[in-house]
């Protein structure tokens, strides 16, 4: 019994870690950063991801994502802006719920760069 439990364990995790190869190829590592914690939150959907990729063009198209932006606290406040916007249209949110969101979203997109 061991054995077998053990084996659908390993299946499992392998299909994740497919799963989550085959999205890096689909998924740039911004939209990723993005994407992964409002799926924890909230799980997966089509809405997460358009909203996501959507973010990343808007933030892109006004130059706000420049090499080095993560190390600027102007920037990263711009950015963090937008991103509280995008959070702030999820309904139901607690104010901390939104804002451990907010954290572990910025956390994640200064840390892609």
């Amino acid at each position: 019994m061991k054995t077998e439990e053990a084996y659908r364990e390993l299946q499992q995790i392998v299909t994740e870690i497919n799963e989550i190869q085959r999205r890096r190829k689909e998924l740039s590592d911004r939209e990723l950063s993005i994407i992964l914690p409002l799926e924890r939150a909230f799980g997966k959907s089509m809405q997460i991801i358009e909203s996501a990729k959507n973010l990343v063009s808007e933030l892109e198209k006004e130059n706000l994502l420049f090499p080095g932006w993560n190390q600027k606290t102007d920037a990263i406040k711009r950015v963090g802006l937008k991103v509280r916007a995008l959070i702030r249209k999820i309904r139901g949110l607690t104010f901390e719920d939104r804002e451990q969101l907010y954290k572990e979203i910025i956390d994640n997109l200064t840390k892609v760069g």
